[in-house]
């Protein structure tokens, strides 16, 4: 492609200005959509996938599991959780509370940082 590239140099260095001007607007729009395509992000709606859908399930799945009773107090399966273990189930307790206030909004989830990846 280079040895191409090299040898079409001199042939457009030969035409007149006015060719010259067209095949350099050409380059250039070629080159623009090039990064257009490569830098501009897709408007896919990612969360209609059926795979997001079901990690999304599976996510709700097992947040059912946890609840926060209104004195603060977090349960998991019914049960309470020691105190100590209060640090790492609160901000699983926040996802389980914005996803049942909030059901069916897998963006919402996600935009919030409420995720699993957090």
């Amino acid at each position: 492609m280079l040895e191409s590239i090299q040898k079409l140099a001199p042939w457009v260095s030969g035409l007149p200005t006015v060719p010259k001007l067209a095949v350099t607007a050409i380059w250039l729009l070629l080159s623009f959509l090039f990064l257009y395509l490569v830098w501009v992000p897709s408007r896919k709606d990612v969360e209609k996938s059926a795979e997001v859908q079901q990690a999304y399930d599976r996510m709700v799945r097992v947040l059912r599991r946890i609840t926060r009773l209104p004195n603060g107090q977090t349960l998991v399966d019914g049960r309470p959780i020691d105190a100590r273990e209060e640090g790492y189930y609160a901000k699983y307790a926040a996802i389980a509370d914005y996803v049942a206030q909030h059901p069916r909004d897998i963006k919402g989830t996600y935009e919030e940082g409420l995720g699993p990846r957090r």
